[in-house]
């Protein structure tokens, strides 16, 4: 078996690599030219520089000898922005495309990373489930729709034109080896600093990395298993995830105290924006932010328990790895 994967050095795509080399499969990784992250890849995996919107690039790193061979579709460009941006369509529904006809015109099965985001959102009280169809005017916000779109690509192709895939969707994605440049990473950051000044009441349900990519690489192996699958953790208050925070870090951190409603958190974002324009960090508070920490996110993932073995790991775990490997890989000193 050989497995293609795109978005192969991000955060994500980083941990499905390890886990596919270290189960003993080929790899083979489609790496944007000017990514240096694609040097930390382990030296066993094939590295195929290429952009994922130049259609030629898609073709050559297609171009593989042998008839079992699996695409994984990492690549995704995550936006916190409102309205629409046409860099963040162009990567989650055009290189989905891009993917998609040559997955085609190969006969190659694709696992497509999608997200929770592009489900159909429903009012508090419903349990949410894997959708039948995805529909960008269902959901709101930039990265929601453009990946509603992207996924609803991926539908067609199986429906109406016999492409062989599965669609996984997991929700809020935390654990070691996140980017500064997560809004999430972010607030745990200022938040270990003692620099965020308070939080927003709601909540979201959040998932380890690691727990992601094992279940896709497991998709990998279960080639029977098609359609959609919701990769949901665990859904829990800011508040609570500041408290996990603080055991894992310990009495040296200042705890926050002060929570605030959205809609107190909706006025100071023009505050909170120019703050962190001047700071030229990834901003902690954003429109699309507190939004999505006030909506439904009861997200049920039954059936990729049933079918692939998906188990969460405890969310304290998570953030108690998270936080060490923080303070472990210099973004910041433990105090």
């Amino acid at each position: 078996m050989k497995v293609l994967v795109t978005g192969a050095a991000g955060y994500l795509g980083g941990h499905i690599i390890r886990i596919l080399v270290d189960r003993g499969v080929q790899v083979r990784a489609l790496v944007l030219p000017d990514d240096p992250a694609g040097e930390q890849l382990p030296e066993k995996v094939d590295l195929c520089y290429g952009d994922l919107l130049y259609k030629p690039d898609v073709k050559r790193f297609f171009d593989v000898a042998g008839d079992d061979v699996i695409v994984i579709h990492a690549a995704a460009l995550i936006s916190m922005k409102w309205k629409m941006d046409p860099d963040v369509r162009a990567i989650n529904f055009g290189g989905t495309q891009n993917v998609v006809d040559a997955c085609l015109a190969r006969g190659f099965r694709l696992i497509h990373v999608s997200s929770v985001h592009a489900i159909k959102e429903e009012p508090h009280g419903h349990t949410i489930k894997e959708p039948i169809c995805f529909a960008p005017g269902t959901v709101t916000g930039c990265y929601a729709k453009t990946k509603a779109e992207g996924a609803a690509l991926v539908m067609d192709a199986m429906q109406n034109h016999g492409l062989d895939a599965a669609i996984v969707m997991p929700s809020g994605i935390v654990g070691p080896g996140a980017s500064a440049h997560n809004n999430v990473t972010q607030m745990m950051i200022e938040y270990l600093r003692g620099t965020l000044p308070a939080g927003i009441r709601g909540g979201y349900d959040f998932v380890d990395v690691r727990d992601v990519a094992q279940t896709i690489v497991q998709l990998c192996f279960q080639k029977d298993k098609q359609g959609c699958y919701i990769l949901a953790g665990h859904n829990v208050s800011i508040r609570h995830f500041f408290d996990a925070i603080q055991k894992s870090a310990g009495k040296n951190v200042r705890s926050i105290k002060w929570m605030v409603p959205s809609w107190m958190a909706y006025l100071a974002l023009p505050v909170f924006s120019l703050v962190y324009k001047l700071k030229k960090e990834t901003p902690v508070f954003t429109r699309y932010g507190v939004y999505t920490l006030t909506t439904n996110s009861d997200f049920c993932n039954e059936k990729a328990k049933l079918d692939l073995g998906f188990s969460p790991r405890p969310f304290e775990d998570t953030i108690a790895d998270m936080v060490a490997w923080l303070y472990k890989s210099g973004a910041l000193k433990k105090a």
